[in-house]
């Protein structure tokens, strides 16, 4: 029988694996239905309504697998550094908190697209909410990124202190999260700006990152564990 510790790696590198799904799907069924122009909301909104929903959903479930990681992180990483290891937890948590907020603006832009809200308003008051349930919901993404990155960065960090998994996949963490870090303070300071060769790279850095280290986690848990001074051991299977 496997260790408590190997199962809970197990099971890490599938919330990572799940997670990666999630978030993907939905960012591109969001993305599908929306079309990404602001300026036809209304239309995109009421020409996909299910494929939006769809989104949404997906996001909700991203937002609890997040919140699941986190904690399995915190389980596994935890004895490397404690203190270090709550704070990651923390900004997951806030994570997860805006993947919520952005879920209710996403709920408020349905409601405007389809026509169950905004009774009696005029199109131009329609295009306004519809345009400030639209930035509420960007806002909240950017925002969840930008948490995202800062846990990140410690989560990463811990598994190259802790040697949970090779050097080489915690460092390539460190190195995508920080691109995706310094894109998303950019998209902060002014949604407008172009991201660029900075977007392009922490993308084509990152995304490949977290279905590597999902399967490595998820097949060689079994095989080793971090102890309390936060050096790998190797245990029976």
């Amino acid at each position: 029988m496997d260790a408590p510790n190997d199962r809970l790696v197990r099971y890490l590198g599938a919330a990572f694996l799940a997670v990666f799904a999630t978030s993907l799907a939905a960012g591109l069924l969001g993305d599908a239905a929306l079309g990404g122009d602001a300026s036809t909301l209304l239309a995109s909104v009421a020409t996909n309504p299910e494929m939006l929903r769809a989104s949404n959903l997906l996001w909700v479930v991203t937002g609890l697998g997040i919140i699941a990681l986190a904690g399995l992180l915190l389980a596994v990483l935890g004895e490397a550094d404690r203190p270090l290891a709550l704070i990651a937890f923390g900004w997951w948590l806030a994570e997860g908190t805006m993947l919520a907020v952005g879920a209710l603006g996403t709920y408020g832009l349905l409601a405007v697209g389809t026509g169950t809200a905004g009774a009696g308003t005029t199109a131009p008051e329609q295009a306004a909410l519809a345009s400030l349930f639209y930035g509420i919901r960007e806002s909240a993404f950017t925002m969840h990124m930008l948490f995202f990155c800062i846990g990140g960065l410690a989560w990463y960090g811990l598994m190259l202190r802790s040697r949970l998994v090779p050097r080489w996949i915690a460092a390539w963490g460190m190195v995508g999260v920080a691109l995706l870090l310094a894109a998303m303070l950019v998209m902060a300071w002014d949604r407008g700006l172009e991201l660029g060769i900075l977007g392009g790279l922490a993308m084509l850095v990152y995304v490949p990152f977290e279905p590597v280290l999902g399967s490595w986690l998820l097949l060689r848990g079994a095989g080793a564990r971090t102890t309390a001074t936060g050096r790998l051991r190797e245990v029976p299977a």
